[in-house]
């Protein structure tokens, strides 16, 4: 097993592999939100160097992918916004308006089903935090979606049900 992380910059081709083989990963309510509809199109022609893949190239197989987004970002909660969507936006209204970004926001990891459980998450989440360092941002900011949020939906956040039961 060799691991590369590739940049959608250099191997743009491999993330067309996501769609089958990371089927069924971000819960479906995550696919319909109004910001997505958006911006998510303009990750990949805005920020290409902030996506990335875990690829095995001994095997040619895609474990993981990370998508980011610099931002600018005071250091405040307030300054966080109420969650992911305000980041997306803040990314892209501070790329569009020319301003330097200070912070690095994950979006998102995903690891295929065939390769969960292996650890890959926190290498992906390692290589975030190199990004940032690597890019001199001060920040690496980290939404965390509730672990039943995917059974609730409809839900506000703040409404999700805490160590339930399974």
């Amino acid at each position: 097993m060799t691991l590369q992380f590739v940049h959608h910059t250099q191997r743009p081709e491999l993330w067309d592999r996501l769609t089958g083989e990371f089927a069924g990963v971000v819960p479906e309510y995550n696919l319909h939100g109004d910001i997505n509809s958006g911006f998510w199109n303009r990750l990949f022609t805005d920020f290409p160097d902030h996506q990335f893949l875990l690829h095995d190239t001994a095997t040619d197989t895609v474990l993981g992918a990370g998508r980011t987004l610099p931002r600018t970002w005071d250091g405040t909660p307030e300054g966080l916004g109420t969650g992911l969507d305000a980041s997306i936006e803040a990314a892209f209204r501070d790329h569009d308006d020319g301003a330097a970004p200070d912070a690095l926001c994950a979006l998102g990891i995903e690891i295929s089903p065939a390769h969960q459980g292996r650890g890959y998450s926190a290498r992906l989440l390692a290589h975030m935090a190199a990004m940032a360092r690597a890019a001199g941002l001060s920040h690496v900011i980290v939404p965390v979606r509730p672990t039943w949020k995917d059974r609730y939906p409809l839900v506000p956040i703040a409404c999700v049900p805490r160590n339930s039961a399974a």
